[in-house]
């Protein structure tokens, strides 16, 4: 069933790969949220919490790291990728036992300030081939899940980020994404290609090198 999916599991691949492995200083991480005030989401440093509704109803926790690169898309142009991906606590043992799951958060920008933002439209499967084409405004929102008890690829379908605060090794927020694509787990009969989810969570994201396990 999984390789009915290829493009898409390849082009998250590709993204996070593209867009996330990169080495940043933390050095100043240490105080950097001191003045966040009562608003700041309640996790701790470097991690995330999110609860997911809809087709997939679950609470996860874990990791969360950013980052900026800059990829060359032809001989004479450029272009910034931001991301932030959120990987869960079961990420190194779902590496070993070949499932993943993890979810991203991209856009063609340098690191957001802060301020509200919104999750772009993407269609299901059709994320953008070329990474000259990531929104640049709005964000795109990756949730790709592939294990013995679920498997689910989906993309926003709209929602809004804040970003509480921007530093450069330090990041927090919180968000609310719509997001639809296929969804499956063991005793359905047939595969949901329209599954829908709306995922609530929060950050306080380091900059720096994603965990080994992540897709």
């Amino acid at each position: 069933m999984l390789h009915r999916y290829a493009p898409f599991h390849s082009a998250l691949t590709l993204l996070t790969a593209a867009a996330l492995v990169v080495t940043m200083s933390a050095c100043d991480a240490v105080g950097t949220f001191a003045d966040q005030g009562e608003d700041a989401p309640d996790v701790e440093l470097g991690r995330f919490e999110m609860v997911l509704s809809g087709a997939m109803q679950d609470t996860l926790s874990g990791t969360a790291v950013f980052s900026t690169t800059t990829e060359a898309v032809s001989d004479t142009s450029e272009v910034t990728l931001f991301g932030l991906a959120l990987i869960p606590d079961s990420a190194a043992t779902a590496a070993e036992t070949r499932s993943g799951f993890s979810a991203q958060v991209l856009r063609a920008s340098d690191r957001p300030e802060e301020g509200e933002y919104t999750f772009a439209e993407i269609e299901a499967n059709n994320l953008p081939e070329d990474i000259s084409a990531f929104p640049e405004e709005s964000f795109l929102f990756g949730f790709v899940t592939s294990t013995q008890e679920q498997v689910a690829y989906m993309t926003s379908e709209g929602g809004t980020l804040e970003i509480t605060n921007s530093a450069s090794a330090t990041l927090s927020g919180r968000f609310t994404v719509d997001a639809s694509g296929m969804y499956y787990e063991p005793g359905m009969t047939d595969e949901m290609p329209d599954a829908s989810i709306t995922v609530k969570g929060e950050f306080r994201a380091l900059g720096g090198e994603l965990p080994d396990g992540t897709l």
